[in-house]
């Protein structure tokens, strides 16, 4: 199982950017936890948004966090663009 966390911010111009961060999760180590730990943060807004199996078979688990607390550390711009839609309702 893998943490993945997405650390997000506001740019300069009033976008959107964030930060990605993953590992595998240690055994006996809470999501939660690592997923903090991730983040490298103290006091910041965590939640857990997803999951999703990756090319290698893995689950992992998505956190948002905000904000980002190394704002001073590149980020990769949201760009908006058109909303995702599933080829199917039972295939999201």
């Amino acid at each position: 199982m893998m943490v993945e966390v997405l650390m997000l911010r506001l740019d300069g111009s009033g976008g959107f950017g964030y930060r990605r961060a993953e590992d595998r999760l240690a055994g006996g180590t809470h999501p939660d936890e690592a997923a903090r730990e991730l983040a490298d943060a103290g006091e910041i807004l965590l939640h857990s948004t997803s999951w999703r199996y990756d090319d290698q078979g893995h689950i992992v688990l998505t956190y948002a966090a905000c904000p980002d607390p190394h704002h001073h550390l590149p980020a990769v711009p949201v760009v908006p663009g058109p909303g995702a839609v599933a080829a199917a309702p039972d295939r999201p």
